[in-house]
């Protein structure tokens, strides 16, 4: 079982904005990774289709 970190890319429209962990997105889009990760959820996805940015977990990071 593989112990990296999450992997996330946001997408604005069809265009790629940003790749990393959530950390590193939350920095970059200027709001917390705990808001990185539930961007990410298919429930929040499901509810809010109209959202100007999507986050979607791309895999784990190596270690």
């Amino acid at each position: 079982m593989s112990k990296g970190k999450q992997i996330y890319a946001a997408y604005r429209q069809d265009i790629n904005i940003v790749d990393g962990t959530a950390d590193e997105l939350a920095q970059k889009l200027g709001v917390k990774a705990k808001t990185i990760r539930k961007w990410s959820s298919p429930s929040y996805q499901k509810q809010h289709k109209g959202r100007r940015i999507i986050v979607v977990k791309l895999g784990k990071e190596e270690m």
